[in-house]
């Protein structure tokens, strides 16, 4: 039997295994962020990976839940995951970043 103390940047063995029960059918998407500020305040996600989407939210969490859905409607159509563009060497403007979406399968 392993004996793990409880402390700072260690996880219980329970722990670690209810993180993995939960990420079952799950998966993290690379996704585009982008703040706009004229005609309001919002942000708009789109993804190199799925040609078309583009979606919006007042805040940043909104446009990634919203971003969270599409994805996992798009890869329910498809039936498969199909593999991802790596995001490493898409071309982000200075006012993007790359955010990775968590998709319930």
């Amino acid at each position: 039997m392993t004996d793990l103390s409880i402390s700072e940047g260690f996880l219980m063995v329970e722990e670690v295994f209810t993180m993995k029960n939960s990420l079952q059918n799950k998966v993290l998407y690379p996704v585009i962020a982008k703040e706009y500020k004229e005609d309001g305040h919002y942000f708009v996600v789109t993804s190199p990976n799925i040609q078309g989407m583009i979606v919006e939210g007042d805040a940043l969490e909104d446009a990634i839940e919203e971003a969270s859905f599409d994805i996992a409607d798009w890869l329910e159509v498809k039936g498969k995951i199909e593999k991802v563009a790596d995001p490493s060497k898409w071309h982000l403007e200075k006012d993007e970043k790359l955010v990775y979406v968590l998709v319930n399968l």
